[in-house]
């Protein structure tokens, strides 16, 4: 089963529990992003001056460390802007599938 990922309520670390590994292990992974609808006017080129609209916009990825089946705690990105959000991965090391995933 993929372990389950706990963000502490101090909001500055993320605990991702026990599970059945994948053989060769796992990498654990912050994603620092702006939620919802961003809309960009373009400032050159030929689509100067349309809109082009995105949505859930990663701003940063930091990876976080090994995960080996066992509970580990992770220090969470600092310098969370208001308006951003952490998504939190368990991606297998080996074919790079993710495992699980939260939201804080």
């Amino acid at each position: 089963a993929p372990p389950e990922i706990e963000f502490r309520q101090s909001g500055d670390r993320v605990g991702v529990g026990s599970g059945s590994a994948p053989a060769g292990g796992a990498e654990v992974w912050a994603v620092v992003y702006r939620p919802g609808l961003q809309e960009v006017t373009v400032q050159g080129g030929d689509n100067r001056g349309q809109v082009v609209r995105h949505v859930n916009v990663v701003k940063r990825l930091r990876r976080l460390g090994d995960w080996t089946g066992r509970p580990v705690l992770y220090a969470l990105p600092s310098g969370v802007a208001d308006g951003e959000a952490v998504a939190v991965l368990v991606q297998a090391k080996s074919d790079r599938r993710i495992l699980t995933a939260a939201t804080n």
